[in-house]
């Protein structure tokens, strides 16, 4: 979205400053997010707050926060429980003196459709073989758009280090249980605690395929996490934490693996939403496929004939139901498509397209041989169930 910024301002620390648009507004301390609020649930969704316990990542997280910690391990594992960990906004001071090269700045990017906070900075620690951590965050606000867009780029070299991004929640859920998408459902989960000293032990990761969610039980809201190719989350101590890059190495080792350190610049992508119920109620799953997809665009020849305001090629009538792939029939005979309930819940869809009038929609197994010859107006799924379709084409839209 090109945009004509109208109006910059650069942030000063210990000024309060906010922006919003019509579904969030963002609250800052300086440069540091200490707040994101949701206007139509009237709450806070993420906030800087001290621990909820004495076992915590990080104390004192802000919102879309920083951190590095010690990685002893090796591309596979985690062997020691860190003993160093801190904020890139706010590092220890060490004799009155704050790491070399070390500063934040920020600035707020006002225009016609949209408001986009930048933030950046740098840090080095040597002793803790951090050679360089460059990095640039954009924290941007679309009008029209119900989710707050995030885009963090890293450039650094380092040993035995972890980078991870951090989103403390104004509640936690019980054993810290959260939604992790997998393939073709979600499953619900609790924390683990990495387990140490000794080989293939993981470091408290789950995979979260497009997003990782958590719901407030009390209130009836939940907040969700998406990312694009970010598959590391935790969830601990009311804090989801999206884990970005490692450069895990041993100590008194005489083969550290090569390719384990991620060098050089790096870019993520993640979008934080919140909504009023539980997942379904969101539409989380197909948020997630939305802003996990590019829009691609053609040249197309000038014809006759009208369209309506709104044409879909293809679509179904139920949010349970996501149809993940689209591809042309071995024989060429119509259009293969893949879709599966994602919920966990009992579910019917209809799927419509363009030529549906004419030709009609069969079921198939993985190899696309019809289980059925008749045509089904509306499918029945169990839950997490994932069903083959074929679509016949009539040739004259082919």
């Amino acid at each position: 979205m090109l945009a004509t910024f109208v109006k910059k301002i650069e942030l000063k620390k210990g000024r309060l400053y906010s922006f919003e648009n019509e579904f969030y507004r963002i609250e800052l301390n300086g440069v540091d997010i200490t707040g994101i609020f949701d206007i139509d649930l009237n709450e806070y969704v993420s906030e800087k707050r001290q621990p909820l316990t004495h076992d915590v990542y990080s104390s004192g997280l802000h919102s879309n926060d920083i951190t590095v910690e010690e990685d002893i391990g090796s591309p596979w594992e985690t062997l020691m429980n860190p003993i160093f960990r801190e904020s890139l906004s706010k590092p220890y001071i060490i004799l009155n003196q704050l790491p070399p090269d070390y500063y934040v700045n920020a600035t707020i990017e006002y225009s016609e459709n949209q408001i986009k906070l930048i933030r950046e900075g740098a840090y080095r620690n040597k002793p803790r073989s951090i050679e360089k951590i460059v990095w640039r965050q954009e924290v941007v606000l679309y009008k029209n758009v119900d989710m707050v867009n995030f885009r963090t780029e890293i450039d650094w070299e380092a040993e035995r280090t972890m980078i991870r991004l951090s989103f403390p929640l104004p509640f936690r859920t019980k054993n810290d249980e959260a939604y992790y998408e997998i393939p073709y459902g979600v499953i619900k989960r609790e924390a683990y605690i990495p387990t140490t000293g000794g080989y293939t032990c993981a470091n408290g990761d789950w995979p979260a395929l497009n997003y990782v969610a958590c719901f407030n039980i009390e209130k009836n809201y939940t907040v969700a996490l998406l990312n694009k190719g970010i598959p590391g989350c935790c969830v601990r101590d009311g804090v989801i934490t999206l884990s970005v890059l490692r450069s895990p190495q041993e100590y008194f080792c005489a083969f550290n693996f090569e390719g384990a350190n991620d060098a050089g610049k790096h870019v993520f992508e993640y979008s934080l939403v919140s909504h009023e119920g539980d997942l379904k109620d969101g539409d989380i799953a197909r948020k997630s496929r939305e802003f996990n997809g590019a829009f691609m665009n053609c040249e197309a020849r000038e014809k006759t004939g009208k369209l309506p305001e709104i044409f879909s090629f293809l679509r179904n009538d139920s949010n349970n139901i996501q149809i993940s792939s689209i591809k042309r029939a071995i024989d060429d005979e119509g259009i293969i498509l893949r879709a599966y309930e994602t919920y966990g819940l009992p579910s019917s869809d209809s799927i419509d397209y363009y030529d549906r009038a004419n030709m009609p929609v069969t079921e198939c197994d993985l190899l696309e041989n019809e289980i059925e010859n008749d045509e089904k107006t509306r499918l029945t799924y169990k839950p997490f169930e994932i069903k083959t379709l074929r679509l016949i084409i009539s040739q004259t839209y082919i």
